[in-house]
């Protein structure tokens, strides 16, 4: 997928995006983390609706496409291409979700690939870390970085049948741990096409 390439060109032209992982089957490595940076973490009609297994301040949104996942309530939905994105009214704060019919077999691989490209267009690219994830049974990794001054990020690839799948989160550093919190309840609450 190009959701990083995404973010990096976005970000280029002056505005924010997201990075969406090429998607292949899991590392079996995690790469180096310096310790200057954060600790990473561990871890047809589109519808956005309450639904019973939203928790409250969340709501569960449907895409055509046949994806489901739980977003806050009152975030604005836009949509580019196959890239879905809700953003929180009033800050940078967004959640992004990316899909491709084409998935690499090696997400933290796919990572490392698109971050030469993309640690050269983002200002003050800083990785935290690139790894492998335990995600249900699926081959994922997690890229996690900080660029601008104030911005860090978690993009979550992985494999989910056919599909591949990026969910990005990026928000201010300050208070990341707000962003980690949304990006929990969405990757908790993920439901693939045709799962």
């Amino acid at each position: 997928m190009a959701v990083i390439a995404y973010i990096a060109k976005t970000h280029h032209n002056g505005a924010k995006g997201a990075a969406s992982p090429g998607t292949d089957k899991p590392a079996t490595h995690a790469s180096s983390t310096s310790s200057k940076k954060p600790e990473p973490r561990k871890s047809t009609k589109s519808s956005t609706s309450p639904a019973p297994d939203a928790p409250q301040g969340f709501t569960t949104y449907t895409d055509p496409t046949g994806f489901s996942l739980s977003v806050p309530e009152g975030w604005q939905r836009s949509q580019s291409g196959t890239r879905v994105k809700f953003s929180e009214p009033g800050t940078t704060r967004y959640l992004l979700v990316d899909q491709t019919d084409h998935p690499k077999k090696d997400p933290a691989k796919d990572w490392e690939r698109q971050e030469e490209s993309v640690s050269k267009r983002l200002p003050n690219y800083q990785r935290i870390s690139i790894a492998t994830v335990d995600y249900r049974d699926y081959p994922a990794a997690d890229w996690q970085f900080t660029y601008a001054t104030q911005t860090q990020v978690i993009d979550r690839g992985f494999v989910a049948g056919n599909k591949g799948y990026a969910l990005y989160i990026q928000g201010p550093r300050e208070s990341f741990g707000d962003s980690e919190q949304v990006f929990q309840q969405a990757a908790d609450s993920f439901k693939p096409a045709n799962g």
